[in-house]
């Protein structure tokens, strides 16, 4: 009789099935000892959240069936529905063109999902969801293809930053991972998806202004957009900033502003041209680090504050006088008009909706354009 392959235990209660012989290297390439240490934390904290929404689904489903009544909106958020001044925050400059997106591209059709990464669409619903069947070997096979497309590693296809941008979708809510267990329990299939897209290409994907984007599907109510906001912010606070992201951020923000008095509206920052979408990217970060008080993963682990990006700010900009070769006090008067701008706009208690809205408005540029 042939020996079974026995499943891997990992950290205390944790437990990941091996991989068949033909998805070896894909597997160590996913579920690296780092990366499964990450979700199991992340299961760990949420999973209990995740097992609470579903019981309210089954309540709320015998509620109706009992009642004959409908699904309603609540009535305590009124006001909200019948204030017509409120709205959800700006769509990302790279979602706002998507004439043609590609439905239910499973990644683990290679083939496929090579020919989508290839096409002319604007976008690709990279589905780990209803066009997709979740079985072990599809799961490491897929999380692997969008592994490569994101670090680039396709022959003979764009870098990331030019292919159509990646609308990630994992599983709904209901489903489950069997193949690994936390503390007993088979992982939920979301959980999954999302811990180890976010892990191994969520900083690459913003750092090139390509998200990272995901399409959540099967959201049934306020509470399950809670939680998957709780979840993200979660993991955002996990993965890490570093002082350098930060640096490279405000740098970036301050340029930008800089360009944009001087009536530019692309500006050239370390071997690459960039313009106002790089720069909406950017402030984002910062009014999000700012605001989430988010720690620096590396030096000695300081809290990104106020003062922190004061401080920054004000070395970057003696820093930036030397690049835009600004010596003379008319420049240098304008890169520090720049800084105090995006000082003034991640310090916002509300979030800006368009950096350039905001700075079209701004006074500065009104009278420098009159």
């Amino acid at each position: 009789m042939a020996a079974t392959a026995q499943p891997i235990t990992l950290s205390a209660g944790v437990e990941l099935e091996p991989p068949s012989a033909a998805l070896k290297v894909e597997f160590q390439t996913i579920l690296t000892p780092e990366a499964v240490q990450f979700l199991t934390e992340l299961v760990s904290t949420f999973d209990e959240d995740v097992e609470e929404i579903l019981q309210l689904r089954i309540g709320k489903k015998l509620c109706l069936d009992r009642d004959g009544g409908l699904p309603e909106f609540l009535p305590h958020t009124s006001h909200i529905r019948e204030d017509q001044s409120w709205k959800v925050q700006p769509v990302p400059q790279r979602l706002q063109n998507r004439h043609v997106d590609l439905g239910d591209v499973s990644p683990a059709n290679t083939a496929h999902f090579i020919t989508a990464l290839s096409s002319t669409a604007q976008g690709i619903q990279t589905d780990f969801d209803d066009g997709h069947c979740p079985t072990y070997l599809n799961q490491i096979q897929g999380l692997f293809n969008v592994y490569k497309a994101v670090h680039s590693q396709f022959p003979d296809i764009p870098h990331i930053s030019k292919v159509p941008i990646l609308m990630l979708r994992p599983r709904a809510w209901n489903m489950v991972e069997h193949n690994m267990l936390v503390n007993g329990k088979e992982v939920p299939g979301p959980l999954f998806d999302f811990g180890l897209l976010m892990y191994h290409c969520g900083r690459i994907l913003f750092e090139n202004g390509c998200g990272p984007f995901f399409y959540l599907s099967k959201v049934e109510n306020h509470l399950e957009a809670r939680l998957w906001n709780k979840i993200f912010v979660w993991v955002q606070k996990k993965g890490g900033v570093t002082l350098h992201g930060l640096k490279y951020n405000i740098g970036v923000g301050i340029l930008f502003i800089e360009a944009w008095l001087r009536g530019q509206g692309t500006f050239y920052f370390r071997g690459q041209v960039e313009d106002s979408a790089t720069a909406e990217i950017s402030r984002s970060q910062v009014w999000q680090w700012l605001r989430h008080q988010v720690k620096l993963e590396d030096g000695d682990g300081r809290i990104v504050t106020r003062n922190l990006v004061q401080a920054l700010v004000k070395e970057i900009e003696t820093e930036l006088q030397d690049v835009l070769h600004h010596h003379n006090d008319s420049s240098k008067g304008q890169l520090a008009v720049a800084s105090e701008i995006f000082l003034e706009i991640v310090q916002k208690r509300d979030f800006p909706e368009f950096l350039t809205t905001y700075l079209n408005l701004e006074h500065t540029f009104l009278s420098a354009n009159h």
